[in-house]
């Protein structure tokens, strides 16, 4: 058991304040405190997949259902969440961030971003907003399921 356990906690269970960078899991409680302010909507909910991208000493900067956000320590404190194991080589949108964006009119862009240098490294023009959409979707859904090296031989990005 570890050091998060209590008797009210799922077994396997850690604070979410615990968990490092790279650390993903599904969140299993909250803690009566912050349950009482937790809506329907929000994204700190039970049973929503979460992803820790970075830890600071005063903020969490975690990936809940494909979004981002911050959330303070304090917080992150009365976040339950069972943590998975973590497959070797990551997942690729650790590593990268898919955009599309409309160029103007009639043109549309993908862009494959590296999350650790700020680099375009994938850029695709397209004419038809079909074709970028279905283009991004594919990127995007490789991104969330494949390894990082898998994804950049796939892809052919540095």
């Amino acid at each position: 058991m570890s050091h998060d356990a209590n008797p009210d906690t799922p077994s396997g269970a850690r604070r979410l304040a615990s968990l490092q960078a790279g650390a993903r899991g599904r969140i299993s409680g909250v803690v009566r405190e912050v349950a009482a302010r937790v809506t329907a909507t929000s994204p700190l909910r039970q049973g929503v997949e979460i992803r820790v991208l970075e830890s600071t000493d005063e903020w969490l900067h975690v990936r809940i259902e494909s979004r981002e956000y911050s959330v303070p320590r304090d917080v992150a404190e009365q976040v339950l969440v069972t943590p998975e194991v973590e497959e070797a080589g990551g997942e690729a949108a650790d590593a990268y961030v898919v955009l599309l964006s409309r160029a103007g009119r009639g043109r549309w862009l993908i862009r494959v971003i590296s999350r650790s240098t700020a680099a375009v490294v994938l850029s695709e023009s397209f004419h038809a907003e079909p074709e970028a959409r279905a283009r991004f979707e594919e990127l995007r859904s490789d991104a969330e399921r494949l390894p990082t090296e898998r994804f950049r031989d796939r892809h052919n990005l540095p």
